[in-house]
């Protein structure tokens, strides 16, 4: 009997929680709004988009009760980078000094400071399994600067230096409390091209890491040989592909 009562209350709780991934840290308490609007896309919790419509960076919606006096930091992260038969994190979106606007989204304040990781469109490899892009809010303490530890991304020279982000780290780093609220959409690249030249399109499972003879760097592709150069001095001698 009372095994029936709790039935109904265990069914909901994955939809309660599911706002950011399972495992993801930090986890948020609530839904955040994020849509596409070019595209008329509003994202609830693991939505499988088309990559198409992620050109653009997403509207965020601050969640009710978001204080209007307050300085919001968002955060787009891929969690499935595939990279030496293991998943990895890619960085795509870091937008300090946002506001709530007069449309009740988050805009850019006008006397924003200028530091950031500017957005890049989702490009996972041909024929990998939906990547993960999770989008985090938090409110920006006052005296906010991007952490020294993080300035190769404030922002990046490369694309390459968007690869191995760690949220938890920079949550640290710059001293920021507990998110808000999350969301996050899913990719996959089924087309078949890959985009730019010279990358592998083997096929991928939900349980396999692909093996690339290139690599997919954020929309743009560098050969094997070009890759394992640049990132010799970190040990890591073929990433199967950093989106």
């Amino acid at each position: 009997m009372y095994l029936q009562k709790l039935l109904p209350v265990v069914a909901i709780l994955p939809s309660v929680w599911a706002t950011t991934p399972d495992g993801f840290t930090p986890a948020a308490p609530v839904d955040l709004g994020v849509s596409f609007s070019d595209f008329g896309v509003t994202v609830t919790p693991g939505l499988l988009l088309p990559r198409a419509q992620t050109i653009s960076a997403p509207t965020i919606t601050p969640p009710t009760g978001a204080s209007s006096s307050s300085t919001y930091i968002v955060f787009i992260i891929d969690l499935d980078v595939p990279q030496n038969n293991t998943r990895v994190t890619i960085v795509h979106w870091i937008q300090p000094d946002m506001v709530i606007g007069s449309a009740g989204t988050l805009v850019v304040a006008a006397n924003a400071s200028g530091s950031g990781t500017p957005y890049e469109q989702p490009n996972p490899p041909v024929g990998d399994i939906p990547h993960r892009y999770t989008e985090v809010l938090f409110t920006q303490p006052a005296g906010f600067s991007f952490p020294a530890a993080f300035a190769s991304i404030n922002p990046p020279a490369t694309p390459r230096q968007r690869f191995g982000f760690s949220l938890p780290d920079f949550v640290s780093a710059a001293g920021l409390s507990a998110p808000l609220a999350g969301n996050y959409f899913r990719v996959q690249n089924l087309t078949g091209v890959a985009s730019g030249t010279g990358a592998g399109s083997p096929t991928a499972t939900s349980s396999s890491v692909p093996t690339f003879t290139g690599a997919a760097v954020l929309g743009r592709e560098v050969g094997t040989g070009t890759l394992v150069g640049a990132l010799a001095g970190v040990g890591v001698a073929l990433l199967g592909a950093f989106l």
